[in-house]
């Protein structure tokens, strides 16, 4: 008999921070600015990650149930390996560096469970290093560079004048907009959200706390 394992806990490393998840929406975060530790090279400074992110690593960590995995700052970094390797060898870890579009559908199923009643769901994930955008249920998902403009191709132009729509954005601060709005100031900040809006116009507006790691963690509880 084959028995699936269900994880306790998802451990995700993103350009900012390292974020424990588990279900039941518990989250913790130790900040690291790991961003700041790439050089103009794209090589990851392995001293400075070993003094700030390993120890934020080793404390969040449980001895068994949990699983890591690595978002669009590792997935850009040209030593990487030697940062996976790093990783491995002082606290025992395997690492999964997960590709763009796989951000985007996991960011897409933690939305998708935030959102049950929602008929069709236009989601921007905008990381620092990356944007992810989902059209659900269609499972449309598409990745995008941060520093190039969204060019969004018919599937999404096509929502302009779709009622059923909910457009979701993801972020700390987004997440503070707890209920649907249709005043864009309060996201004027969103650059990459003032974009979609150019394209296919104002439509309810609500934030989320969604990440990959949450979408992951759903994942591993099936």
């Amino acid at each position: 008999m084959i028995i699936k394992r269900k994880y306790n806990f998802i451990l995700e490393l993103s350009s900012s921070a390292v974020k424990k998840l588990k279900p039941g929406g518990y989250r913790e975060q130790i900040r690291t600015n790991t961003l700041d530790m790439v050089g103009p090279d794209k090589v990851l400074d392995k001293e400075e990650f070993k003094k700030t992110v390993i120890p934020a690593i080793k404390k969040l960590w449980e001895s068994r149930g949990g699983e890591c995995i690595a978002t669009a700052l590792y997935r850009e970094i040209k030593n990487q390996q030697e940062i996976l390797d790093l990783i491995k060898e002082e606290t025992g870890i395997d690492v999964k560096v997960i590709s763009g579009m796989e951000e985007a559908e996991l960011v897409g199923k933690a939305i998708q469970s935030q959102f049950p009643r929602a008929k069709k769901i236009l989601f921007i994930d905008s990381g620092t290093r990356s944007v992810e955008i989902g059209l659900l249920p269609e499972g449309y998902f598409k990745s995008y560079k941060k520093d190039r403009p969204l060019i969004l191709d018919n599937k999404i132009k096509d929502l302009k004048n779709d009622e059923n729509l909910l457009i979701v954005i993801t972020g700390a601060a987004a997440s503070k907009v707890k209920e649907p709005t249709l005043d864009p100031k309060i996201f004027k900040w969103h650059g990459k959200l003032q974009e979609v809006i150019r394209q296919i116009g104002i439509h309810p507006m609500v934030g989320s706390n969604a990440t990959p790691g949450a979408g992951y963690l759903i994942n591993k509880q099936k």
